[in-house]
């Protein structure tokens, strides 16, 4: 679904949009997905403002995935070889 929004140089564009509850009715409403521009309701017309600032990335985290604590698990394991495999016989 595209919403009707207005853009700082006077033109009207389609942006893509959702549906949200507001007051128990559901409202379209832009999605503010776009780097470039925000979307803001003034009066009742969607309305879009340029972003200011600059995209940073966000740290790495520093803990360890859960998996690393089970040995088999580890890429540094190495593959037992074919002819060491062992047998189970099943009764």
């Amino acid at each position: 679904m595209a919403v009707a929004v207005m853009f700082p140089d006077g033109t009207i564009r389609n942006v893509i949009g959702e549906l949200k509850l507001e007051g128990g009715r559901f409202v379209q409403s832009p999605i503010n997905c776009d780097p470039r521009w925000k979307y803001i309701k003034q009066s009742g017309v969607w309305t879009a403002q340029g972003r200011h600032g600059q995209v940073h990335m966000m740290p790495l985290a520093d803990r360890r995935c859960w998996w690393h604590s089970i040995p088999q698990m580890s890429d540094d394991v190495a593959e037992a070889p074919n002819d060491r495999a062992i047998t189970r016989s099943v009764a």
